[in-house]
């Protein structure tokens, strides 16, 4: 059986994927290119962490080599995390957010880029949040707003909710160049109140 008009067989390909080390799950695709090098401050968070949670109040980047099994948070400005293509995936099943942005509703946050990620299997892959957004006094929802968040050049696969969910009241996010397949709800989910 053909796959394409070059004569590559499904077993030359499953041959090629094993012999170039795990092969990705059904429909993911690996990163193309990584966006840009990690900033000369940029701390590495190593293989050994990959089972905690990490919180960033400043820039990190991954091993591309490891699996990391637990979410991380960033709750400062001027962060950037830079995944390098390392995989960041819930195997449990358990977790709710794989990448958390979040800030209190008293807080503005500004100036976070998350990139070169490829993360799977939390209810929401990657998400933007206000914490306490619901409470906010009418005609005060954009007081302390949050400003140039990315979420850029990255794969979200198979969350059990969304791939990116944005809170109300969440502005300033941009989000380029993403993958999002095999979701548990099918489109960006944007609170509206």
């Amino acid at each position: 059986m053909r796959i394409w008009q070059s004569g590559i067989s499904y077993v030359c390909l499953g041959l090629l994927i094993a012999g170039a080390g795990c092969a990705p799950r059904a429909g993911e695709r690996p990163l193309p290119a990584l966006v840009a090098e990690p900033a000369a401050d940029s701390t590495l968070v190593g293989c050994d962490r990959a089972d905690e949670t990490i919180v960033l109040s400043s820039s990190a980047h991954r091993d591309p080599s490891c699996t990391y099994a637990r979410g991380i948070e960033i709750p400062a400005s001027d962060v950037v995390l830079d995944c390098r293509g390392a995989r960041i995936e819930d195997a449990t099943g358990a977790a709710s957010r794989g990448i958390l942005v979040a800030a209190p509703i008293s807080t503005a946050l500004a100036n976070v880029t998350v990139r070169n990620c490829v993360v799977a299997g939390f209810l929401n892959n990657v998400r933007v949040a206000r914490e306490g957004f619901k409470t906010l006094a009418e005609g005060a929802e954009y007081e302390n707003a949050f400003a140039d968040v990315v979420v850029e050049n990255s794969h979200l696969y198979a969350s059990r909710g969304s791939g990116i969910f944005v809170d109300g009241y969440v502005t300033g996010v941009t989000l380029r160049d993403l993958d999002i397949a095999f979701s548990g709800s099918k489109y960006l989910l944007v609170w509206r109140m």
